[in-house]
């Protein structure tokens, strides 16, 4: 279940704002910002959507030439809390809580996000389970992303 906040956060999404997926698909719950992307891709969106892989450096031009006015990373993290559980951290307290599998660190794409484009970035952290190798994501981390991609599906169809 997501808190209201979580759901507050993904339901005042504008057609302004900038979502980006981290993850590895082949880091079992690391995969789940590329599970959400590969989700919602082919519906009509109202806002902007990339998926940074484990490379999100190759994105950052794509970031800067799309102007977001807010920014919301979405990626598996590790802040001891129970598996499955999301939380919403501001740009300065993600490097407390990333476990990066990615060649860049989501600290290192918010900086830059923020020096070249002054907006907010937000960081959805959903605790990981496992991040051995496997393509297939934990129970628990499988119905929080299921959850988020039903609410932003939801918005999707409510401001069409």
């Amino acid at each position: 279940m997501l808190s209201k906040e979580i759901i507050n956060l993904l339901q005042s999404i504008d057609n302004n704002t900038l979502i980006i997926t981290l993850g590895n698909d082949f880091r079992s719950d690391d995969g789940v910002g590329c599970y959400i992307y590969n989700s919602i891709i082919n519906e009509k969106l109202n806002f902007h959507l990339l998926n940074g892989g484990d490379r999100p450096e190759n994105i950052i031009d794509d970031v800067i030439n799309l102007k977001p006015s807010r920014v919301i990373i979405i990626d598996a993290a590790n802040f001891s809390g129970k598996f499955g559980e999301i939380r919403i951290f501001s740009d300065d307290q993600i490097n407390q809580v990333t476990y990066s599998t990615h060649s860049i660190s989501p600290v290192i794409i918010s900086k830059i996000i923020q020096t070249e484009l002054n907006c907010p970035v937000f960081f959805l952290g959903i605790q990981a389970k496992n991040f051995s190798y496997g393509e297939t994501l934990s129970k628990q981390i499988k119905k929080t992303a299921d959850g988020v991609i039903e609410v932003l599906k939801s918005h999707i169809l409510n401001h069409l």
